[in-house]
């Protein structure tokens, strides 16, 4: 008797990350503006103008993966040669402390070209991290110690995990990022964010307000690329030995086959690979813990239905099947029907084994001839 076996498979995808350097760019507006649109940004300033230097510099900026990820890179910085006594000049009726500089930080995220694939990036100043561009977020700085940045970039899991991934690539002289820095003064007693925020002395200096902008130097691209692949026909059509009605009258369960789904990994990136199992013509069907799959229109046998087991006779969990969205993460328990296929090595295949079996649906009775047929959908999913 038929039993069709529809294979589904879920793309792998690998990223080759080549990140090439950056640059920024740090521009003082001339005096006689205040109200700043920066490179198209209104990142607006100080409420008095600022009489800052003229000042342009360009500081390459080396990458790294964070911690080994192939989806996320962080880029760091610092502007220690500009951090020196000078920067934030001291007047006579302010109370800052005489070994600080008390910077207000803004970012401002200008990948939103981009804004599909990436989450929304975090910029570090120190220990401090930089939440867009409201106000009030200041970095304390001793004096002529280096302020270092951090940018972090990362793919969304609901890109990393589409089906029809393609590379993505920042081109040179792409904008990611806009920052600006302002000295801030206060006439108040005490040195906390709350001391400042209650008499709002920002308006108060006018010499040191700084606008940076982060451009690619050259172009990142991120590439994926297939890792895995089934070996033979992912499809199967498994026809079962004919049993007796006498055999399941007598047996609970009656063997009908076996088949293997095989799994062939060349990339030495995978690491793991887990399967997952939906019933083809019923998806909210768990298989009634016995691996119990819904027959199709086709069968008429009476009080019978098919089984599934793994090598190891443990009936299969079914579930739904892996959501095109990439929305399903992470490694749930085998429970709930996600199962680890195999630990993965460069190179190699990894075959599996699973059994399918006649199984007479109610004890108390019997069990009526005829044809039966069922459909399982597997997805493979790896990292």
């Amino acid at each position: 008797m038929p039993v069709l076996l529809k294979g589904e498979k879920m793309k792998g995808k690998i990223i080759h990350w080549f990140i090439s350097m950056m640059a920024l760019v740090i521009l003082f507006k001339p005096s006689f503006s205040f109200a700043y649109t920066f490179e198209g940004v209104d990142v607006g300033g100080p409420i008095k103008p600022p009489v800052p230097p003229i000042h342009k510099k360009y500081i390459s900026v080396s990458h790294k993966r964070v911690d080994n990820k192939y989806n996320e890179v962080v880029y760091h910085w610092n502007i220690g040669d500009i951090m020196n006594e000078e920067y934030c000049m001291r007047r006579r009726d302010v109370t800052n402390p005489v070994d600080k500089f008390w910077l207000e930080i803004k970012y401002f995220d200008t990948t939103y070209k981009n804004s599909q694939y990436f989450e929304k990036s975090m910029l570090e100043a120190g220990p401090l991290k930089i939440r867009g561009n409201t106000p009030y977020q200041f970095a304390i700085v001793n004096k002529t110690d280096p302020l270092s940045f951090s940018l972090r970039l990362k793919l969304k899991d609901t890109f990393l995990y589409n089906t029809t991934p393609a590379d993505i690539t920042i081109p040179k002289d792409t904008p990611l990022a806009i920052i600006t820095m302002l000295c801030v003064d206060k006439e108040a007693v005490g040195n906390t964010e709350e001391d400042y925020q209650r008499t709002d002395n920002r308006w108060t200096k006018y010499n040191s307000f700084s606008m940076i902008q982060i451009l690619s130097a050259d172009s990142a691209t991120f590439s994926f690329a297939k890792t895995c692949s089934i070996l033979g026909n992912k499809d199967q059509t498994i026809e079962l030995k004919d049993v007796t009605v006498k055999d399941l009258n007598e047996n609970r369960e009656v063997f009908g086959k076996s088949f293997n789904i095989r799994l062939n990994c060349p990339k030495q990136s995978v690491k793991n690979a887990y399967i997952i199992f939906t019933d083809g013509n019923n998806s909210s069907n768990y298989g009634m813990n016995v691996g119990l799959l819904t027959p199709d229109s086709t069968t008429t046998t009476m009080n019978t239905a098919l089984v599934v087991k793994d090598e190891d006779e443990n009936p299969l969990v079914y579930s739904k099947p892996l959501p095109r969205n990439g929305d399903f993460f992470g490694v749930p328990a085998a429970t709930q029907g996600f199962y680890k296929f195999s630990q993965l090595s460069p190179g190699q295949q990894v075959s599996r084994t699973y059994k399918v079996y006649y199984r007479r649906v109610n004890e108390s009775r019997p069990v009526q001839p005829g044809k039966i047929s069922s459909k399982l959908i597997y997805n493979i999913y790896y990292n």
